[in-house]
């Protein structure tokens, strides 16, 4: 998670040193290029996006890290990774952007700016919900409707998800259809399957909720 660089360190006398003090004294020869590549790495199984972020033509985005164990007040033996996307050159102060602080401490530096990478697919579950399945469009007042409406949308896409999961671990696909099976996105599986095109192939599921027939409050 991102780090406010105001926190005070557990260390040295007081008044003791902030976060922040440390990345002035950091050089460029501390820090390791980590590219973040959407169809590559250890975590691309937790990662969704759109195929056409996906190929050769890609530009990998690279960021600058280093990492140090230290001590924080309120968060004890944390180790921090100090961010960069402006590449560091030798013998200029380095421009930290973003400090990072994990309380796993065996963690390399790439792989916890990798990890913080991720969160963008909290944003991504929260836009295939309102845009894919409906979930802003209800009309209920009652609370109760209204919480029915949105775990009517979760189920719709847990169950999309157990969907493409299933079908992606198929041992009969191409590698194309592998791919495709793969990186789908709600809006594809509700309306094309695999194929990406509506109402094809017989694995497709149609669409569960997200109609605005479906949202109007009973009379």
């Amino acid at each position: 998670m991102p780090l406010n660089p105001e926190r005070v360190l557990l260390e040295g006398a007081k008044p003791r040193p902030k976060v922040r003090s440390l990345a002035k004294g950091l050089r460029a020869e501390r820090f390791t290029p980590v590219g973040l590549d959407p169809g590559r790495g250890p975590f691309v199984a937790r990662r969704r996006v759109a195929r056409r972020r996906l190929g050769p033509k890609v530009k990998t985005r690279t960021f600058h890290a280093h990492s140090e164990r230290r001590q924080v007040h309120s968060l004890g033996d944390v180790r921090l990774v100090f961010s960069t996307k402006v590449k560091p050159e030798p013998g200029v102060a380095v421009e930290v952007q973003k400090v990072l602080v994990t309380n796993d401490r065996k963690r390399t530096a790439a792989a916890v700016v990798e990890l913080y990478a991720l969160r963008w697919q909290i944003e991504l579950f929260f836009k295939e919900l309102k845009s894919t399945l409906g979930l802003h469009r209800y009309r209920f007042r009652r609370f109760r409707k209204v919480e029915a409406w949105v775990r009517a949308c979760l189920v719709a896409f847990v169950y999309l998800e157990w969907h493409r999961a299933r079908q992606w671990r198929r041992r009969d696909l191409s590698a194309g259809d592998r791919r495709r099976w793969q990186w789908q996105r709600s809006y594809g599986l509700c309306y094309g399957g695999a194929s990406g095109r509506r109402g094809e192939g017989p694995d497709a599921p149609v669409p569960l909720v997200g109609h605005e027939d479906g949202a109007k409050e009973a009379a």
